[in-house]
C-alpha cells in the first residue's frame, strides 16, 4: 500500500473532509488531494504532523496500513539464541541463525550473536575453548 492510500483510508476511517484532515498543517487542500490521488508526494514532517493534529499514532498508522510481512519478533529469537546457548543446542542456534538469514530487516547484530553462539557451542564440543570466544559471550551475556 502506499502513503496516499493509506492517508486516503485513515482519512474516510475518521470521517474527515480533505479540508478537516490538513486542518492546522501548512499543506493545501489541493496538494493534499494530489497527495491521495498519487498525484503529489508528501513531506514525512507534513505526514507526522496532520497524524498528531488528528490524535493518530504514527506507529499505529504505519502497523495498520503497514503490517510487517515477517512475523519472527527480534526479542523472540534473542531469547531463543540465549536459550540455545545456556541449554549448548547447537542444532537449535543453526536453526535459529537459518531463521534470522531468511528474514527481511532483521539486525546484523543478531546474526552475528547466532554465528558467535554457534562457534562458541562448535567449541565446547571441541574442548578448545578461546579467548575471543569468551570475551564475545561476557560481552554478550
Amino acid at each position: 500500500m502506499k502513503i496516499s492510500e493509506a492517508s486516503r483510508k485513515e482519512r474516510k476511517s475518521l470521517g474527515l473532509t480533505q479540508g478537516q484532515m490538513i486542518k492546522e498543517s501548512k499543506i493545501s487542500v489541493t496538494h493534499y488531494s494530489k497527495m491521495e490521488n498519487g498525484q503529489n508526494r508528501i513531506f514525512i514532517d507534513d505526514l507526522i504532523l496532520i497524524l498528531q493534529l488528528r490524535g493518530i499514532s504514527i506507529t499505529q498508522f504505519f502497523k495498520k496500513y503497514f503490517p510487517s510481512n515477517d512475523n519472527i519478533d527480534y526479542s523472540q529469537i534473542s531469547q531463543e539464541l540465549n536459550q540455545a546457548f545456556y541449554d549448548n543446542d547447537v542444532k537449535k542456534a543453526k536453526e535459529l541463525k537459518l531463521k534470522i538469514l531468511n528474514t527481511k530487516h532483521m539486525s546484523t547484530e543478531l546474526r552475528d550473536r547466532a554465528n558467535l553462539i554457534i562457534a562458541a557451542l562448535n567449541s565446547k564440543d571441541d574442548k578448545t575453548d578461546t579467548a575471543a570466544v569468551k570475551q564475545a559471550m561476557h560481552d554478550l551475556f
